[in-house]
């Protein structure tokens, strides 16, 4: 369990403060910091300095609320977690109404972090071992977020270039896809994301995939290294199906989204004393996916074609994860 806390000031507008603060209860771990904002002429620029606790994927595989709840009750934690000490100046640099650009310069460590809490049933797997020596870090950032829904057709992504220099020394390139279009009264719906990494990467900026989030009927967080691709493709049609009433104003909608899908995977580049290893190859996975609740509730089936394993997988739609 964690508590905190966050307040964002506006004493003199464009700037803005925004000062935090957590405890974990099992260790009595402080976490938290403080960052200065300054907008001016389209620009932001932004003074930070933080203790963070953060999984160590570039992207979550799993709504933060039902991770607390797995993880509490059944030891099921799907995060692999890292201690990160940081300074930081940025500066964001709009580029159109829905693009934008970071430059960032930072002065980062990362340090391990066992485990040191009990679940009320079962155990938590090991932590892996993460650390890097105080290096500075020197990222750049392209953003332009997708358009949601399947009515319209819509294309986003992101490319970012990250080096190290000092404690480790190392190049990071990644970069994810997003699109999605209608076809009468379907659409499709391609995702794609991937990294490279040099042989000095550190192993908390490495790449994982399998499982929940990735490749589901793989086992979890089975594959990875310094270089990683993913990419999926998924048909999505509406059925009509019986409402059930919840209450006297509302139901759970005649509509469900039905989405047959295809994974692939692959991973390289040995991280040795990591939980994963490179993959035997691409991994492929075929499944179908079931949206309800007005698109609320993501139920999620997946079949290795390596393998012939399966799995399940249930949660809010990730379009819910920044807010659940």
């Amino acid at each position: 369990v964690a508590l905190g806390a966050g307040v964002a000031l506006a004493p003199a507008p464009p700037w803005r403060v925004v000062p935090r603060v957590g405890v974990g209860l099992a260790t009595g771990r402080v976490t938290g910091g403080i960052s200065l904002a300054f907008a001016g002429d389209g620009i932001r620029f932004t003074a930070l300095a933080d203790r963070t606790i953060r999984d160590f994927g570039d992207r979550p595989v799993i709504s933060s609320t039902l991770n607390s709840l797995t993880a509490e009750e059944s030891g099921n934690d799907f995060g692999d977690y890292v201690l990160v000490d940081r300074a930081a100046i940025r500066a964001t640099i709009p580029l159109g109404a829905r693009t934008a650009l970071d430059l960032e310069l930072a002065r980062e460590r990362a340090d391990s972090l066992p485990v040191a809490a009990h679940p009320a049933s079962g155990i938590f797997r090991p932590n892996p071992q993460f650390a890097m020596d105080a290096t500075s870090v020197a990222r750049l950032d392209l953003r332009r977020p997708a358009a949601r829904g399947d009515d319209r057709a819509s294309a986003g992504g992101a490319v970012s270039l990250e080096g190290g220099a000092g404690g480790s020394s190392y190049l990071r390139l990644s970069a994810r896809v997003e699109a999605g279009w209608p076809i009468g009264a379907t659409a499709m719906r391609f995702r794609a994301s991937g990294g490279v990494g040099t042989d000095e990467l550190p192993t908390w900026r490495g790449f994982a995939l399998g499982g929940r989030g990735t490749l589901v009927g793989e086992p979890y967080r089975a594959w990875g290294g310094r270089e990683a691709a993913l990419a999926s493709v998924e048909w999505r049609f509406p059925v009509t199906i019986p409402a059930i009433p919840l209450g006297s104003f509302a139901s759970t909608g005649h509509q469900m989204t039905l989405g047959p899908y295809f994974a692939a995977g692959w991973a390289g580049g040995p991280e040795p004393g990591m939980p994963w290893i490179p993959s035997p190859g691409v991994r492929p996975v075929a499944g179908i996916a079931a949206e309800w609740l007005m698109g609320l509730l993501r139920v999620e089936s997946g079949w290795s074609l390596r393998t012939g394993s399966f799995g399940v997988t249930v949660d809010v739609s990730p379009e819910w994860w920044g807010v659940l």
